[in-house]
């Protein structure tokens, strides 16, 4: 399977994910939805996150150019909020996912969407 059908038929295609990538931890792309690039500074700073969350705590949660206030994290899962919108970000052993909703979608079902993939991919050894 490609990532991109990842991204597209087990993320977008739910209805619980607006946008989303993958990418490896320095930032490079490997699928994505159109229009949603994460750049490789800002996917760094989600992956540095996940080790110790106090740097996101204070700077919040960049994620292809809008800022996310940091609500939770530990060294698997990122969860952040603007408004009624949210991201969502999950390590992985080669890779990082990032999943949003936008305001028409409860982000619990963006959060679990997210994290049930990555806990597949995990398991797969990816």
């Amino acid at each position: 399977m490609s990532w991109q059908s990842y991204v597209d038929d087990h993320l977008i295609a739910t209805g619980t994910v607006s946008q989303a990538a993958i990418c490896d931890h320095e930032g490079n792309i490997w699928a994505n939805s159109p229009g949603f690039t994460p750049s490789s500074a800002e996917v760094k700073m989600m992956v540095g996150g996940f080790n110790t969350s106090g740097s996101l705590q204070a700077s919040g949660i960049p994620c292809s150019g809008v800022k996310y206030m940091f609500v939770r994290g530990d060294e698997k899962e990122l969860f952040g909020r603007k408004g009624s919108s949210a991201v969502a970000v999950a390590m992985c052993n080669s890779c990082v996912l990032i999943g949003t909703c936008a305001e028409n979608i409860q982000p619990g079902q963006l959060t679990t969407t997210v994290f049930k993939l990555a806990d597949y991919l995990r398991e797969s050894g990816i």
